[in-house]
């Protein structure tokens, strides 16, 4: 028996393989550094049993930590189930009180406002159409400058009656405004053709502030289409 023993170990002068995990120890260690495994030459029996019951020591011990890490995920997996309806309900609150606010009231105008807004209205599209038939065509940078000057006063003076805000009235403004632009970037134009009359001549005059023209009668058309919406 003791000799199927040492044959089996195969032990040599400086060390010793173990014969179940096979990680070479010194020849005078007592068990396997590695599995710990009974080296002394006891009955094998013996180191079987002693190595069964480490190896359910260490499977009861993984088995254990497995067991702590899936109750901390269940117990998260319940917070989480219980804030969510929570947080939905408040959602549904903040979004259900958010459609009943009562929404203000267009700002109503009386009687004589509404009649002022109408009638300045009127005169704004009378003015800019009578200057359009006439100081488009002048021929003298001077009586274009002084008619586009009256129309910008009486547009001033219109403007501050129209207090109406209906819908297309904004449109209206932003639209004649933008017609003013216009022709003023014509006369500043012909201003600098006369002043560098050596750099540029007639047709350069008449060509760009024929563009501004164009432009200017689209904003125009614009401005009388959004009241007409």
């Amino acid at each position: 028996m003791l000799k199927k023993s040492a044959n089996y170990f195969k032990a040599t002068n400086s060390s010793i393989k173990c014969p179940h995990c096979e990680l070479i120890n010194f020849a005078d260690s007592i068990e396997c550094r590695r599995c710990q495994l009974d080296l002394s030459g006891r009955s094998s029996e013996t180191s079987a049993r002693r190595l069964r019951a480490k190896e359910v020591g260490r499977r009861t011990f993984g088995f254990g930590w497995i067991f702590v890490g899936a109750t901390v995920i269940a117990v998260l997996i319940v917070l989480y189930l219980n804030q969510t309806p929570t947080e939905v309900t408040t959602v549904v609150s903040e979004s259900m009180a958010a459609r009943t606010t009562v929404q203000e009231p267009a700002p109503m105008f009386t009687v004589e406002q509404e009649a002022a807004s109408q009638e300045a209205v009127t005169k704004i599209v009378k003015k800019v159409k009578s200057f359009q038939d006439s100081a488009e065509g002048r021929e003298s940078y001077e009586e274009f400058e002084s008619s586009l000057n009256k129309l910008k006063s009486d547009l001033n003076d219109e403007l501050l009656s129209f207090v109406r805000q209906l819908d297309g009235d904004q449109t209206f403004r932003v639209e004649v405004e933008a017609t003013i632009r216009e022709y003023t970037a014509a006369a500043s134009w012909w201003k600098t053709t006369i002043t560098y009359n050596d750099v540029f001549d007639e047709a350069d005059r008449k060509e760009r502030t024929q563009k501004n023209f164009e432009s200017a009668r689209t904003h125009f058309t614009n401005a009388v289409n959004a009241l007409a919406r």
